[in-house]
C-alpha cells in the first residue's frame, strides 16, 4: 500500500500567515486605543491641597500633567502645572478642587468654594496657557441649601448632594436627621445647566409629624387641597423640589402618607 507524502509548510506560508496575524494584532490594539482616547469613562477625584499629582490630564491633551493647587493671596486659590503658577481663582474663605472628566474626554477643574454667606462652586477648563471659567457658580445659596457637593460624574453630567437649609418644622426632630437630596447639572452649549428641580432624595427620608396639616396639590402655588396628616403620622419624603429663588418658599416635599401624596411647604418660609 503507497502511503502518502505529508509535505511540512513552506517558509514562505508561515511568514506569511505570522505577518497577517501581527498586523491584525496591530489593528485592534490601534483601533481600541483611538476609540478609548474618545471614549473615556467619566471619572472624578478629589484633589488635595498642597500634594502634587502626576496621574490626571488636567490640560485636556490626553497626557498626563504635574499639577497642584495651593492657597495664594487672601481669598484665592492658585493652580500649577510643572511647578509654575499658570492662574488663579478667586475662592474667598478656601476651596477644595475636583478633577472631573466627563466621557468625551474633556477635562475640567471643579472648585468648590466657602464663599461669605454659602457655598459656590464653578467649572474651570485649560485654554491658552491658563484655566479659565467656563460655567457660572453653582451656589448652594441660589437653591436655599445648607451644601451642595459635587458626588459623581457620568456621561456628560455631574452630580450633587445636598441638604437643604430649611426642614419643615411638621418634622419631628429635623435639624438632627437631615435629608439630601442629588441634583444633574449636563454640560449644554458651553454651560453646566441645571437638568430639573425635582431631586431625588436620600439620608432620612422618613418621619413622624410634630403636628397635623394640609398638604398642597401644587409645588408653585401653595394651596390646603392636599391630604391631611395628623400629628403623630410616619410619613416618607419621596420628591424634593428646589424653588427658583431664595426669596420664595424654601425646598418644597412630597410627601407620602396613606397611599396619597401632597406637597409640604416649609413652616420656616
Amino acid at each position: 500500500m503507497k502511503q502518502k507524502t505529508v509535505h511540512a509548510p513552506s517558509n514562505k506560508l508561515c511568514i506569511m500567515t505570522l505577518s497577517a496575524l501581527f498586523l491584525c494584532l496591530i489593528f485592534i490594539f490601534l483601533a481600541t486605543y483611538s476609540v478609548g482616547a474618545v471614549t473615556r469613562t467619566a471619572e472624578m477625584r478629589q484633589l488635595t491641597k498642597g500634594r502634587t499629582y502626576t496621574c490626571y490630564d488636567v490640560t485636556g491633551d490626553l497626557k498626563k500633567d504635574s499639577f497642584c493647587y495651593r492657597s495664594g493671596e487672601t481669598g484665592y486659590t492658585n493652580f500649577y502645572i510643572n511647578g509654575k503658577y499658570v492662574s488663579r481663582v478667586f475662592t474667598a474663605r478656601g476651596s477644595i478642587v475636583y478633577w472631573a472628566r466627563l466621557t468625551n474626554a474633556k477635562v475640567y477643574l471643579l472648585v468648590s468654594s466657602s464663599l461669605y454667606g454659602g457655598q459656590g462652586h464653578c467649572f474651570m477648563q485649560y485654554k491658552n496657557g491658563k484655566f479659565v471659567t467656563v460655567s457660572g457658580s453653582v451656589a448652594s445659596e441660589k437653591y436655599n441649601f445648607r451644601y451642595f457637593n459635587p458626588s459623581r460624574v457620568a456621561g456628560h453630567s455631574v452630580f450633587f448632594t445636598g441638604s437643604p437649609k430649611f426642614m419643615p418644622d411638621e418634622f419631628n426632630n429635623p435639624s438632627e436627621q437631615y435629608i439630601t437630596g442629588t441634583s444633574k447639572f449636563t454640560m449644554i452649549g458651553g454651560k453646566f445647566q441645571l437638568q430639573t428641580r425635582y431631586l431625588t432624595p436620600g439620608g432620612t427620608t422618613s418621619y413622624t409629624t410634630s403636628k397635623g396639616f394640609y398638604t398642597s396639590t401644587s409645588n408653585t402655588t401653595k394651596n390646603t387641597s392636599g391630604i391631611y396628616v395628623p400629628r403623630g403620622a410616619r410619613i416618607k419624603v419621596v420628591k424634593i423640589f428646589m424653588p427658583t429663588t431664595p426669596n420664595g418658599y424654601p425646598v418644597r416635599y412630597l410627601i407620602s402618607y396613606g397611599g396619597k401624596t401632597g406637597w409640604l411647604f416649609s413652616q420656616n418660609a
